[in-house]
């Protein structure tokens, strides 16, 4: 299962690549570190306000198409998700 801690480091990884942090100088890579933080604190942001939204949704959801359906349609959506295997999708990004 995708956890917040799979999205985080997947994402700490691409950025250490995009800037080459291996390669950097000391000063550099704290220049990066920082850009990081900033990067991870608006993914966690990011991450919150998707489960405020989808929260929002299901309630919209279960009031208008009842809950014996929502429960449905989540199951099905939740069959999709875990057969895309995001965890992998998410290590081949590059």
């Amino acid at each position: 299962m995708v956890t917040g801690k799979t999205i985080k480091d997947a994402n700490i990884k691409a950025l250490k690549e995009q800037y080459r942090y291996d390669t950097l100088s000391l000063p550099n890579k704290k220049v990066v570190d920082k850009k990081i933080k900033e990067a991870i604190k608006n993914l966690h942001l990011t991450i919150k306000t998707t489960a405020i939204v989808l929260d929002r949704i299901d309630k919209s959801m279960r009031n208008t198409l009842g809950d014996l359906v929502t429960d449905e349609l989540i199951d099905k959506l939740d069959a999709v998700l875990s057969d895309l295997e995001l965890e992998k999708l998410l290590t081949l990004r590059k």
